[in-house]
């Protein structure tokens, strides 16, 4: 799931950091495979990681949380294009992601030492 956000994020440093067309279409289709496997393993790894009595609860808190950072980051990086550069957005979105996803490996790491 890490591996996927990555591949997400180094995506779409890609497209801004490469003004060729061929490189940006390239860097989409690569995005669209790692964005549908991240929500896909994320959305098995939420649901197999649950008991039953709270699975449903879960997944709505889930399903809303995507739905509303999706809409918010839309928001903010619409507005960093219009001020800015629409490639520099993408670089930079695809380097905060790559944070998230140190974050999130960093923190994996972490649970997986101190279970041990």
């Amino acid at each position: 799931m890490r591996r996927a956000l990555g591949v997400f994020a180094l995506s779409l440093v890609a497209m801004g950091a490469f003004p060729n067309y061929a490189v940006a279409y390239a860097a989409r289709v690569v995005a669209g495979f790692a964005m549908i496997s991240f929500f896909a393993t994320g959305n098995s790894t939420v649901q197999l990681g649950l008991p039953d009595a709270v699975r449903g609860r879960v997944m709505a808190l889930w399903s809303f949380t995507f739905s509303s950072s999706l809409g918010l980051g839309q928001l903010l990086f619409g507005f960093a294009a219009r001020h800015g550069s629409v490639p520099a957005t993408f670089v930079l979105g695809g380097f905060a992601l790559l944070g998230v996803a140190a974050l999130a490996s960093a923190v994996a790491a972490y649970r997986s030492r101190s279970t041990t």
